[in-house]
C-alpha cells in the first residue's frame, strides 16, 4: 500500500494531509499492529482471533453497503440481524483456519490490488466500493469509505486479505461439487415437462346455495339416512355441546347512499316512502344481471329533492310488503339484496347473539328483540338498511332429534348441489362447443384477466363460474387450484394447447371441473443437448453453495467442541438483545441464539431481504 500512496502523493502538502489523517484514525480506531486484534471485550473468539465490537461495527457498516438493513426492531429480530452479522465474521474466520490448515494465504499485496481495482468482499462476494468508471481515488477511499465503514487501513487491509483467503477456500469447496448426467436429465424433465391450464371448477357447495329445500324433502332425506346423520352427531359432539344463546337469522339488506350516515333508531319506513313505492305497493323493479358478485340492487330514484335514504327505506318497506301476502323470502333475497348472503336466499345461519359475530350491531341488536317467525320492520345500520327474519332459537347442548333435521339439510344440500354442479359444468362445455366464446359463459377469472370468485351474483340469470389458471407446474405435481386431478391432467397431457376446453367433464374429489390446455412443453433430446451447458453450470454452483455452507457448518461446530470457537455468554446475550416491546408494553423474550447457528449460512437472511447488491441476487 505504501508504494501506491507514495505514487498517488506528490507534494508535501500531501504528505501533512496524509500524516494528519493516520493520527485521526490512530487516535479513533487504534494504532495499527501487525495482526488483528480487536481488544479484550470480546463477543466471540474463532481461531485465536477476537471479534470484539468495532469488528462487528465494521461487519454491519459493510453489509449494510450491499444489503438493506431494516430500521425496525421486531423485524430486526425476526430476521436475526445482529446473530448475522456476528455469524458472518466468525465464518470467516472459520473459512480462514481451512485455508491455512490446507497450506493457503493471501497476501498484504493481493488486499492492496483489490482496494486499487475499487472492490470489496463481504460474505465471500465481490462488491464496488468504487464506480467502475473512475479510476482509483486515495482521498475518495480513506475520507468517504473507511470512515463509513468505521476502520482503520490497516485493519480493513487485514480484513480483506483475510475475506480473499476465505473466498479462495469457498471457490475450493464449491468446484468439488459434481453433477451426474442422470441428475442432469432428470432436472432438465422436471423443468421442460409442464403444462398450463385454465379451468372452471363446480363445486356443489355454491349451487348447493341456490336450491330451497322445503321441510317434506328434508324429513324424507332424514328418513333415509337416519343411521348416518346419528353417526355425524356423534363424531360432531362440540357442535351442538353447551352452545350460547343462537339464533337462525335471514335478512334482505339494501345499501345506503354514498352520501348517507346512520340517522334514526330503526323506524319502519313508512313516512319516507316515496308517491310511486305508494303506489306499486310491489318494492322495487327487478334489476339487470349483475357484472360482480355482490353488486347493490339499484334503488329506484325518487322525484326531484327526495331523500335517497327515505327512498331506499321505502323499497324495503314496499318488499316488507310483499313477503306478508305471501311471496318467498328466499326468492325477495336472492332478486333484490346487497348483502353477501343473497346467493342464500338471504340466510346467514346460526349466529352467536352478543359475543361479537361480527354482523352489523343494528342486526345483533334486531335479533335479540325479535320473535322466532316474525319479520322486523325496517331497520337502519351503519352502511346499509335491513329486513331481518329470526326463523330459531337454541342454547346449550342440542339433543339428536334437534339437531338431525339440520345435518339432513346440509347434506341433501350436497347431494343436491352436486347434481346441479354436474348440469351446469355439461350446460356450459355444450355451449363451447357449440361456438360461444370463454368470456360469454365464463365470469372474469385469472383465465380472463379478472378477479371473480364463486358463482355469479344472486340476481342473474345466469349462474356464470370463474374461470382460473393454475400457471405452470412441473409433470407429476398436482395442478395449482385443482389438487389431484389423475384423469384430468392425463386429458390434458393428451390434448393441445388451444383457446377452448377439453371435451369432457372432470371429477376432482367431489366437485366437477372443466379444463383447457393453455401452454404445454415437453422434454426432448435435442432440448436437452441445448440446454446441458447452462443448466450443468446452475447446478454445480447450486451444489458448490450447499457443499460449503454445511463443510463450513461442521467446521464451526467442531471448532466449538474442541474450544477453539467460544464466545462471552453475557456478551452474546447483551449483543442480541433487541428490546422489542409487546403491545401490552411488556418486553417480547429474546429469541435463543447458539454460536455457530448461522454460520455456512453466508448472512441468508439479509441476503434474502436485500436489495440485490451481490451478483445473481434478486
Amino acid at each position: 500500500m505504501l508504494d501506491f500512496l507514495r505514487r498517488s502523493a506528490s507534494s508535501v502538502f500531501a504528505w501533512l494531509i496524509l500524516g494528519a489523517l493516520a493520527l485521526v484514525f490512530g487516535l479513533q480506531f487504534g494504532l495499527p499492529s501487525d495482526s488483528l486484534s480487536f481488544g479484550a471485550g470480546a463477543y466471540a473468539k474463532a481461531y485465536g482471533t477476537a471479534i470484539g465490537d468495532d469488528e462487528y461495527r465494521y461487519q454491519f457498516n459493510v453489509l449494510r453497503r450491499v444489503v438493506n438493513v431494516p430500521k425496525d426492531a421486531r423485524l430486526q429480530q425476526l430476521m436475526g440481524v445482529k446473530e448475522e452479522v456476528l455469524e458472518a465474521a466468525i465464518e470467516r474466520e472459520v473459512l480462514v483456519e481451512g485455508g491455512h490448515a490446507l497450506g493457503l494465504e493471501a497476501t498484504a499485496h493481493d488486499a492492496e490490488d483489490l482496494v486499487l481495482a475499487g472492490h470489496f468482499i463481504v460474505l465471500g462476494e465481490t462488491a464496488d466500493w468504487l464506480s467502475p468508471e473512475l479510476a482509483f481515488n486515495y482521498e475518495i477511499f480513506a475520507k468517504s469509505l473507511l470512515p463509513q465503514l468505521q476502520v482503520s487501513e490497516p485493519k480493513y487491509l487485514e480484513i480483506q486479505r483475510r475475506e480473499l483467503l476465505a473466498r479462495t477456500v469457498r471457490d475450493l469447496l464449491a468446484g468439488s461439487a459434481v453433477v451426474g448426467e442422470g441428475e442432469l436429465r432428470s432436472i432438465y424433465d422436471e423443468g421442460a415437462n409442464r403444462l398450463n391450464l385454465r379451468y372452471a371448477r363446480y363445486e356443489p357447495l355454491q349451487f348447493g346455495e341456490l336450491i330451497d329445500l322445503d321441510d317434506a324433502d328434508v324429513t324424507k332425506y332424514l328418513e333415509a339416512h337416519r343411521a348416518e346423520l346419528s353417526q355425524q352427531y356423534a363424531s360432531q359432539g362440540s357442535r351442538f355441546a353447551k352452545l350460547p344463546k343462537q339464533s337462525r337469522v335471514w335478512l334482505i339488506a339494501l345499501d345506503k347512499p354514498a352520501s348517507a350516515s346512520p340517522a334514526g333508531d330503526g323506524a319502519d319506513g313508512a313516512d319516507g316512502a316515496t308517491d310511486d313505492a305508494d303506489e306499486a305497493g310491489e318494492g322495487p323493479p327487478k334489476n339487470p344481471p349483475a357484472a360482480d358478485a355482490g353488486a347493490a340492487a339499484k334503488p329506484r330514484k325518487g322525484k326531484p329533492g327526495d331523500d335517497p335514504a327515505a327512498t331506499i327505506r321505502a323499497q324495503l318497506s314496499a318488499l316488507r310488503g310483499r313477503i306478508d301476502r305471501g311471496e318467498d323470502f328466499r326468492k325477495l333475497a336472492r332478486e333484490f339484496s346487497s348483502h353477501e348472503s343473497a346467493l342464500r336466499g338471504g340466510e346467514l345461519g346460526w349466529i352467536s347473539e352478543s359475543v361479537g359475530s361480527g354482523i352489523d350491531p343494528a342486526i345483533d341488536a334486531a335479533v335479540q328483540a325479535a320473535k322466532p317467525g316474525t319479520l322486523s320492520e325496517v331497520i337502519e345500520g351503519a352502511d346499509a338498511f335491513y329486513l331481518v327474519q329470526v326463523r330459531a332459537r337454541r342454547e346449550g347442548d342440542i339433543p339428536e332429534a334437534d339437531a338431525l333435521p339440520e345435518l339432513a339439510e346440509e347434506g341433501l344440500r350436497r347431494e343436491k348441489g352436486r347434481a346441479l354442479a354436474k348440469t351446469a359444468a355439461q350446460e356450459d362445455l355444450a355451449a363451447i362447443v357449440a361456438g360461444a366464446a370463454l368470456t360469454d359463459v365464463f365470469r372474469g377469472g385469472s383465465a380472463l384477466g379478472g378477479d371473480g370468485g364463486g358463482i355469479e351474483d344472486a340476481r342473474d340469470a345466469r349462474k356464470r363460474v370463474e374461470l382460473s389458471e393454475t400457471g405452470s407446474f412441473a409433470k407429476g405435481d398436482a395442478p395449482p387450484g385443482l389438487g389431484t386431478a389423475p384423469e384430468l391432467i392425463t386429458a390434458a397431457w393428451a390434448g393441445t394447447p388451444d383457446q377452448g376446453l377439453l371435451d369432457q367433464v372432470f371429477e376432482v374429489g367431489q366437485d366437477y371441473a372443466l379444463a383447457g390446455v393453455i401452454e404445454k412443453s415437453e422434454a426432448t433430446d435435442a432440448g436437452f443437448a441445448d440446454a446441458r451447458r447452462e443448466l450443468y453450470r446452475q447446478l454445480v454452483a447450486r451444489k458448490g453453495q450447499q457443499v460449503t455452507a454445511r463443510w463450513t457448518h461442521r467446521r464451526c461446530i467442531e471448532g466449538k467442541a474442541k474450544g477453539q470457537i467460544s464466545g462471552d455468554a453475557d456478551k452474546l446475550t447483551k449483543l442480541v438483545s433487541y428490546e422489542v416491546a409487546n403491545e401490552d408494553g411488556t418486553t417480547a423474550p429474546q429469541q435463543p441464539y447458539e454460536l455457530c447457528d448461522r454460520v455456512g449460512n453466508r448472512g441468508g437472511m439479509l441476503r434474502g431481504g436485500g436489495r440485490g447488491g451481490f451478483p445473481g441476487d434478486g
